[in-house]
């Protein structure tokens, strides 16, 4: 039964959260329980618990007796982000060129593959560039991965949700940042 208990918050608790993440709930855009909770069929109970824990990830404000709102997009803390993975991830380059076999480097490949692939298309859309966010996310977490550092992973994961807003923000619907970024693995 608990389990059950679990899964509605769940389930409205990661449909916000990977709104928030793509942009499709921009900074600043007020969010209500009521809303919510008829969106989703649910309760405001179930909602009230997505929106606790959306506001213990930085991802919504509540602001008493006004509203509840996604965060904005904190400058400050993206680039503490990028600071920590840029000097992790070239330690776990460097401990993993010594260790990496053909075949680990050829599933990196596929990767940047199917992301020259998605560029190659004649759209422009959202979801293209929402697909080629995932899919470098995916290179990054494979690399942490091969070099046996999912903890690693999984902590500055937690850590950078507003490092994530900010790449759908700057890297939506512009191919030539996306190539560059492509070009730089």
């Amino acid at each position: 039964m608990a389990k059950n208990n679990n899964q509605i918050p769940n389930r409205v608790y990661e449909a916000l959260k990977a709104e928030i993440l793509s942009m499709r709930l921009e900074p600043g855009y007020s969010i209500s329980e009521i809303e919510t909770s008829k969106r989703f069929n649910v309760s405001r109970t179930p909602v009230r618990d997505a929106f606790r824990r959306l506001e213990s990830d930085g991802l919504i404000e509540v602001k008493p007796h006004i509203g509840t709102f996604v965060s904005l997009i904190d400058l400050e803390t993206i680039s503490d982000i990028m600071y920590m993975r840029e000097k992790i991830e070239i330690g776990i380059v460097e401990d993993l060129a010594t260790i990496i076999t053909q075949a680990q480097i050829f599933r990196l490949k596929v990767i940047l593959v199917k992301q020259k692939e998605l560029l190659s298309r004649e759209s422009d859309d959202k979801e293209l560039s929402l697909e080629f966010i995932n899919l470098d996310n995916d290179f990054h977490r494979m690399i942490f991965e091969l070099a046996g550092k999912e903890g690693v992973w999984e902590m500055l994961n937690q850590l950078q949700n507003h490092y994530l807003r900010f790449r759908v923000f700057i890297d939506l619907n512009d191919k030539k940042r996306l190539s560059k970024l492509l070009d730089a693995h």
